[in-house]
């Protein structure tokens, strides 16, 4: 087959072509290997597998690829031009695998003074529909605030941009009254105002504890180490350790940034109960 010949085939084969992809895998294989067995083994099929692709596509193109007349496989003058073509066919078709399954992945960066319980509530509820892979990273709200790589943000307000699809969550004390106030340095704008409220109420703090996590903080207060702030949700199962007798706290308000019918949904899902 000339080149012209060759170009004139590659026209035509958008309209007619039913050939398979993995066929043509295949012979891009072989002419790398040199061998229908070595092309078996690196694919994981049977070698009368390979040799019905190479007869299919042999037959469709009416041009013979590979030479096996001798101990090896060649490719045929013919072939070269073929498994060119192939090969630019098939990068093709692996960029576009990538970029689908780029496209189908959604990134989220969610406060974590959310539980790993609400957010798969939210995940089953409000994103049931969506045929995707979802890669979730509980940072500070600053952090995801500075970044643009995330389709969904559920943070506190930062860097004085807010959304008009929020929630104020009800917040409490919880743990153990006993002097000893833990605090957060992730979302430490949370703790630095709930320790100005215990401030202007007069409650003392003999002792702090400061951790690095939102988790662990509550986690902490809960199994008798101290007291700490705590966004109480339907799901994070707080609530048997609130101390009532201490200094009311404002609400915690989470903003929600997405297209506005995902946002909605994730709003509706996450207030479920609780508000």
């Amino acid at each position: 087959m000339s080149p012209h010949q060759q170009n004139n085939w590659l026209m035509a084969t958008g309209a007619k072509m039913s050939m398979r992809i993995r066929d043509i895998e295949i012979i891009v294989r072989i002419s790398e290997t040199g061998s229908f067995s070595k092309t078996a083994d690196m694919l994981g099929i049977s070698q009368p597998a390979v040799s019905l692709a190479v007869k299919r596509a042999e037959e469709e193109i009416n041009a013979r690829i590979f030479d096996r007349s001798g101990s090896s496989v060649t490719v045929t003058p013919a072939g070269m031009q073929i498994v060119k073509s192939f090969t630019k066919m098939l990068e093709i078709y692996t960029e576009v695998q990538i970029t689908s399954v780029a496209a189908s992945k959604i990134k989220i960066g969610i406060s974590p003074l959310l539980s790993g319980r609400d957010v798969t509530r939210f995940l089953q509820t409000a994103l049931s529909e969506e045929p995707a892979t979802f890669d979730i990273e509980f940072l500070d709200s600053r952090e995801i605030a500075l970044r643009t790589d995330f389709d969904i943000r559920i943070v506190i307000p930062a860097l004085r941009r807010r959304s008009s699809l929020y929630i104020d969550f009800p917040a409490r004390w919880i743990g153990t009254d006993n002097g000893t106030f833990i605090y957060s340095k992730q979302e430490s704008a949370v703790w630095e105002r709930a320790k100005y409220v215990l401030i202007e109420h007069g409650f003392r703090v003999d002792n702090v504890i400061e951790v690095n996590d939102c988790g662990y903080a509550y986690h902490m207060a809960t199994s008798g180490a101290g007291f700490t702030p705590c966004v109480l949700t339907q799901e994070n199962g707080f609530t048997a350790h609130t101390l009532d007798h201490y200094p009311v706290l404002p609400n915690f308000r989470l903003d929600i940034f997405s297209t506005p019918e995902l946002a909605m949904r994730l709003r509706n899902s996450l207030i479920g109960g609780n508000l």
